[in-house]
């Protein structure tokens, strides 16, 4: 083999182990499309084989990003993929493994080698909170189901059922001679003999739930509740043997010190170090400006604590000082893991870990792949860590390989909106507090629009090459594309908006977050009516003909609002659920979707709904009309189905996506384009119902097109925006 054909294999090699939990799930049609964006362009070769897979793309296949590539940073070597939902914690095992728990309801046991899951542990009806790992190849979980289950690692069966506590068990700890201990929003613990699954004893204190629970020597535990105190008990005895007050908020963590003391973390923005022999509070530690997550202890008497101010401190606790305060984060710190040589791993809400050299109090290396908050880290042997996410994975990483590999020209925070414009352009709204217009022929960001003081939540774009878009910071902003500068500021609102349209004659209308509408003139930035009736948050907004707008609400209704008079004409009831979207139809209608799994078309003279639509067993988040009184419906069920209006009935079902999907938009010569929480963009044939093509990212993704259908663009979890060229050969 030549030399250039074994460093492509050997690059080939080394992308399939970092991306397997990609290339594991895609259908081989993507295959090459996957290679495309995922493998590294270092090198001659690599180029030219790259080049070369161009080609053949070009030649054959449709979905592939124009403009962008899927690296992953070095560090994250491992990504494991399977939950549904959710990540709330992991818990290390023998023989190079791990358990996780989730919002899915189930735990699932990894090869840390290997990235498959070995396991998936299934038998709670509700969130799994916590897990703990057992003697023998066992673990026991704590659920929102008010039990704990013991389990079978090796035959992933459960062993037994834990039951007792009258609401959410919380949190559970493994205990000598084959028990353990629960804790419970029941304000309650209850220790367990796991061979018999009897509860022997209740301890009873707390009046408030209980947050935190550790083992100490010579059978007693530590527990820590919202109640803001915490309680050393006697296992023998279920005795409560010392109360410890002094936090004035919940003690969200605490751990262990030598010499017979712990320190616990507290709400109340505070540390505080306690002697356990008398009971008593012998140092606060103050520093903190918001609440305190999460602490470490660290060698030489010194602990690190983590909060929701954005920030790590480090402290000396003979002294009861604050020695470093470790700033990088642009989120709260959930979780820190101590290190050895003297290091630290912090994890955040804003999707990254940071890595601290604790003798500089300087941040080494920032750990980025998550797409939402990072609930928890945990050191392994041999320099590595798990991180557990609410972006439903687990990534493990290489703290000796560690760099920021930030793809280029993408947003630092999740895309929330995208807007298709003319020229086939197009404009993204992000949580990083930005809006981005990108050249959809080149994928190229054009410009950059700055202003908003907090994250961007919808754009609409204007006449005469003009956007205006909502935020958080309770502001509208006009934009000159043009230019990219920001012309106008609409204020006066003391709510976020979550939506805004264009109108006709230079008008627009937001929504906000508490069920109002603000219908406003642009030229002068002035609010001209405030439209108000529903009760909840307005979950979409359609404009339609003779000055009228169509709203949907999680009040469970839909109001059509006359914009000349401010006067609602109709409150369209009939949902049971919330209203999750509307699209407007001819002829006088609208069509509506609902947490209800039905859809109902809407006749709008008479504010009477004029058939229902049922057949999804999920919440239907989305609905997109299509020309010949047809409309198709995205769903929580991971279908889509296609509706023939005239008679109520469902023509066809879409079925490909593992997960939900957030989105659907009809495309020229019958097709159509879905996203889905599974990561994917599929192309569908609306007259077969055929699944044309994939694509898989890393993270759930939004969607929008141009009118004429040719390009398609996305944008991630992750901040990164990709452009799609459709064909019409297929």
């Amino acid at each position: 083999m030549r030399s250039g054909s074994r460093m492509i294999a050997l690059s080939i090699r080394n992308m399939l182990g970092q991306h397997r939990d990609v290339f594991s799930i895609i259908d081989p049609s993507e295959t090459r499309q996957q290679i495309l964006v995922r493998l590294s362009g270092d090198g001659a070769d690599n180029n030219k084989y790259l080049e070369q897979i161009r080609e053949l793309i070009d030649g054959s296949q449709i979905l592939v990003p124009r403009n962008i590539r899927l690296d992953r940073d070095a560090a994250n070597f491992l990504t494991l993929r399977g939950h549904s939902s959710g990540i709330t914690h992991v818990a290390v095992l023998p023989n190079g493994r791990a358990i996780s728990a989730s919002y899915d309801n189930t735990l699932r046991v990894w090869d840390l080698v290997s990235g498959e899951c070995a396991r998936v542990l299934e038998g709670h009806s509700d969130w799994v909170r916590h897990v703990a790992a057992l003697p023998k190849d066992r673990a026991i979980s704590a659920s929102h189901d008010n039990t704990a289950r013991l389990w079978d690692l090796a035959t992933g069966q459960c062993m037994r059922v834990l039951e007792g506590h009258s609401s959410w068990v919380t949190h559970v700890v493994a205990v000598p001679n084959d028990r353990a201990i629960t804790t419970g929003i029941d304000g309650t613990l209850r220790l367990w003999d796991l061979a018999t699954a009897q509860c022997t004893r209740i301890l009873k204190g707390h009046s408030s739930w209980v947050t935190h629970v550790a083992m100490l020597p010579n059978d007693q535990a530590i527990s820590a509740s919202e109640d803001k105190t915490l309680r050393l008990w006697d296992l023998a005895t279920g005795q409560c043997m010392c109360v410890l007050e002094g936090h004035l908020g919940e003690v969200t963590h605490f751990v262990a010190l030598p010499n017979d003391c712990i320190i616990s973390a507290s709400d109340d923005k505070t540390l505080r170090i306690w002697d356990l022999a008398t009971g008593q509070c012998t140092r606060v530690l103050e520093g903190h400006t918001f609440w305190v997550r999460h602490v470490a202890a660290l060698p030489n008497d010194r602990a690190i604590s983590a909060s929701a101010d954005n920030t790590l401190r480090l402290w000396d606790l003979a002294g009861g000082k604050c020695v470093r305060v470790l700033e990088g984060h642009s989120g709260w710190v959930n979780c820190v893991a101590a290190l050895p040589s003297d290091r630290a791993i912090s994890a955040s809400h804003d999707k990254t870990l940071r890595f601290w050299d604790l003798v500089t109090g300087q941040c080494t290396h920032v750990f980025e792949g998550h797409s939402a908050s990072i609930t928890h880290v945990e050191a392994l042997p041999n320099d590595r860590t798990i991180s557990t996410s609410t972006d439903s994975t687990l990534r493990l990483w290489d703290l000796a390989s560690g760099q920021c590999t930030r793809v280029l020209e993408s947003h630092s925070g999740s895309v929330l909106s995208i807007a298709a414009l003319p020229n086939n352009r197009a404009i993204s709204a992000s949580e990083d507090q930005s809006l981005r217009l990108w050249d959809l022929a080149s994928g190229q960001c054009m410009r950059i629009l700055e202003g908003h003081s907090d994250k961007v939540t919808h754009v609409a774009p204007l006449p005469n090459d003009r956007a205006i878009s909502a935020s958080d910071d309770k502001t509208l902003r006009l934009w000159a594309l043009t230019t990219g500068q920001c012309t106008r500021v609409f204020e006066g609102h003391s709510n976020r908006f979550t939506h805004v349209e264009a109108l006709p004659s230079d008008r627009a209308i937001s929504a906000s977050v508490e069920g109002g509408l603000w219908l406003w003139d642009i030229a002068t930035g002035q609010c001209t009516r405030l439209l108000e009736g529903h009760s909840s948050p307005i979950s979409h907004l359609a404009v339609l003909p003779n000055n009228h707008v169509i709203s949907s609400s999680y009040d469970k209704t839909l109001r059509l609002w006359d914009l000349a008079s401010g006067q609602c004409t109709h409150v369209l009831k009939g949902h049971s659920d919330p209203v999750t979207h509307v699209a407007p139809l001819p002829n006088g209608r609208a069509i509506s979707a609902s947490d209800d799994s039905a859809l109902r078309l809407w006749d709008l003279a008479s504010g009477r709904c004029t058939c229902v639509f049922e057949g999804h067993s999920g919440s239907v988040t989305h609905v997109a009309p299509l020309p010949n009184d047809q409309a198709i419906s995205a769903s929580d069920d991971k279908t889509l189905r296609l509706w023939d209006l005239a008679t109520g009935r469902c023509k066809l079902i879409f079925e490909g996506h593992s997960n939900r999907v957030s989105h659907v938009a009809p495309l020229p010569s019958h097709r159509a384009m879905s996203v889905s929480w599974d990561a994917t963009l599929r192309l569908w044939d609306l007259l077969s119902g055929r699944s044309l093509a994939s694509f898989t990212s890393d993270d759930p993704i939004a969607l929008a097109t141009t009118d004429s259908g040719d390009f398609v663009v996305a944008g991630d979890f992750r901040g990164r925006v990709m452009c799609f060229r459709t064909k019409l050969s297929i």
